[in-house]
């Protein structure tokens, strides 16, 4: 037995970002979109609606990497506590320029009440176990790894103050973010999986592109 498969075009007006919706029937389990070739460049979204009247940018679950920005005060040693969410993995520090030599740590919590200095091996709380970088005016605006395995962390100056605000920015990979679903601008002429589970749809440009443009649908099972 073949499979089914349906082939539904729409076209974008003139001076428009969005098409008119495309009822595709019924729920398919392949949807592709047929991108043409477009003179003007245009990131492309996909709208959903159940009913064809509320339509939303339909969105895909997804790993993104986020910063977060902390900072210590002048005469200050150690910074606020940064929350990178659950499920954080693969946490870098970046460090910014400092005037003055010191070293840096970094404290981390499960709870954002408890903090301890992050080691980097299972010992006693000494210092010559302290996950700990070294700086000065040769080695800053690093991009230094952290140890992973906290949720909330804190960064400590350990040997001075500075006598100004020092701001760092930890980046960090948090899991399954949703975010829209769309196809670069530099992309035409191709045809590309979209997610879809609606049974009708709009395609939509976040500026406009040339009249005439026709984008297909194409649907199987």
């Amino acid at each position: 037995m073949s499979n089914a498969l349906s082939v539904f075009s729409t076209v974008m007006a003139s001076a428009a970002t969005s098409t008119p919706s495309i009822d595709l029937a019924r729920g398919w389990n392949n949807v592709m979109l047929e991108v043409p070739t477009m003179v003007s460049a245009a990131e492309i979204y996909i709208q959903g609606s159940s009913d064809n009247s509320t339509f939303r940018r339909v969105q895909i679950l997804k790993d993104q990497q986020k910063s977060f920005s902390v900072s210590i005060a002048s005469l200050v040693t150690l910074s606020g506590a940064i929350d990178l969410g659950e499920g954080a993995y693969n946490p870098f520090l970046l460090i910014p320029s400092f005037a003055t030599s010191t070293s840096i740590l970094v404290h981390g919590s499960l709870d954002n009440s408890t903090f301890t200095r992050i080691q980097n091996a299972a010992a006693t709380n000494t210092a010559s176990y302290d996950f700990s970088i070294a700086t000065g005016t040769v080695n800053t605006r690093y991009l230094v790894p952290i140890p992973e395995g906290f949720r909330y962390l804190k960064v400590e100056l350990g040997t001075g103050t500075t006598q100004v605000t020092q701001t760092f920015k930890v980046l960090a990979t948090v899991p399954q973010q949703a975010s829209d679903f769309y196809v670069a601008s530099n992309v035409t002429n191709r045809i590309l999986p979209v997610p879809n589970r609606f049974r009708y749809i709009k395609v939509e440009t976040d500026a406009t592109v040339d009249s005439g443009n026709t984008f297909k649908i194409i649907c199987s099972d």
